[in-house]
């Protein structure tokens, strides 16, 4: 007996209500892995989120910083750490973001 299994690849998204869902990848583009030592740290990744919802909020994507965190499903904790994070001096920041593991 033989058994025969497809792979599907799957990226991560967010639906008009700002709730995470999984969307179908082409067959023949899944979504690149990278290798240990390339990939960001969680530190490089929460603070480039922090710098991507500030870019939303002068850009005029969300009204209020209120509206923003509700449409994207983020905390008050969360919301804290975010800026918290865009507190820190561009020299760190630069740093940070190169982080890998």
């Amino acid at each position: 007996m033989s058994i025969t299994t497809d792979t599907m690849s799957f990226s991560l998204g967010l639906n008009a209500k700002g709730g995470k869902v999984l969307r179908p990848c082409a067959p023949g583009n899944p979504p690149p892995v990278l290798k240990k030592g390339h990939r960001p740290s969680k530190r490089a990744v929460h603070l480039a989120n922090a710098l991507m919802v500030e870019r939303m909020l002068h850009n005029g994507v969300f009204p209020s910083v209120e509206a923003a965190m509700q449409a994207l499903g983020i905390t008050r904790m969360m919301r804290t750490r975010l800026f918290r994070a865009l507190n820190m001096p561009p020299e760190e920041m630069a740093r940070v973001l190169e982080e890998t593991y």
